[in-house]
């Protein structure tokens, strides 16, 4: 059975990381140093970066960075703290109560059939 708090963790904690590694990137860090500060290989930072338009991970991606929640992970990142405390802050993050509600919009506002996908 997929309890609905592990389904919900399945999806921010990937979309939180690419949208904090795409806030890295974009204001000049080498994915190669991305990588290290996030304990992940280069090719997944390369892999996670492109946007893909109308992708419900991407709407999922969108929201998280106008709503700021990566902003926390992303200065964690940039003052260069270690893998484990970034760990625990996506953690924190993916599970907040913000998070669940941007879910919770996204899920909704979802068409017909494609809910799911998020």
């Amino acid at each position: 059975m997929d309890l609905i708090c592990e389904r919900m963790l399945s999806v921010s904690i990937p979309s939180l990381r690419r949208a904090a590694m795409r806030k890295l990137s974009e204001s000049g860090m080498k994915q190669s140093e991305i990588a290290r500060r996030f304990g992940v290989s280069q090719a997944l930072v390369s892999k996670v970066l492109p946007k893909r338009r109308g992708d419900a991970q991407e709407r999922l991606v969108s929201a998280i960075i106008e709503s700021g929640i990566h902003a926390p992970l992303v200065k964690a990142a940039q003052e260069g703290i270690g893998t484990e405390r970034i760990n625990s802050i996506i953690d924190r993050a993916a599970s907040c109560k913000e998070m669940s509600v941007i879910l919770h919009r996204l899920y909704t506002s979802a068409p017909k059939g494609k809910s799911s996908k998020l």
